[in-house]
């Protein structure tokens, strides 16, 4: 945690030759959370997908068995970490609710907040629109941000003809869409 705040706070996350530190760093906490290593293929594919071109997107495709989960992880942990927001688009709400609950405990480890959908349901099926300002608004601050397309599709929409345009959920949804994983 020490490590991620003084890295976060200098920005040498963002320089290109600190990548190996940082990797090193990420692998040591998820042996101690996940209790593995992370594989050479997975290094290579992070590799591969974080030195591309900037301000291009990437397409990776990754084979089943290979720890796509893993991939998408340790990406979010780094482009968190460069102080960018990140959603991460599952096929299904039920696959972001598993793999935020999966991967919380090691993306806490670098001082970062996760979230999706799933939090304070109660809250929001108790005063509709109140409820769902106030979920949006604690989920859209997280750093990273699990979902489905359905979710970001209705949260966008309910942003764009929302009555209030300056609402504190309209805010928040203009966050920025710095970093998007999909992970089908």
């Amino acid at each position: 945690q020490e490590w991620s705040k003084s890295k976060r706070t200098l920005s040498l996350i963002n320089n290109q030759d600190f990548l190996p530190e940082a990797l090193a760093i990420i692998d040591r906490a998820y042996k101690i959370i996940e209790d593995k290593r992370i594989r050479e293929v997975q290094f290579f594919s992070i590799l591969l997908i974080l030195l591309s071109p900037k301000n291009k997107g990437v397409f990776a495709q990754i084979k089943t068995g290979e720890g796509k989960s893993t991939i998408v992880s340790v990406i979010a942990v780094i482009k968190a970490l460069q102080n960018k927001y990140v959603d991460i688009l599952s096929s299904s709400i039920v696959l972001a609710h598993r793999d935020k609950n999966e991967k919380k405990r090691f993306y806490e480890c670098f001082n970062l907040t996760v979230g999706s959908s799933d939090e304070d349901e109660d809250e929001e099926k108790e005063d509709e629109e109140e409820g769902y300002n106030n979920v949006v608004q604690s989920l859209y601050e997280k750093n990273i941000v699990y979902g489905d397309t359905l979710m970001f599709e209705g949260d966008i929409l309910k942003q764009e003809f929302s009555k209030n345009p300056n609402s504190k959920r309209a805010k928040n949804l203009n966050r920025g869409y710095r970093c998007i994983i999909i992970d089908e």
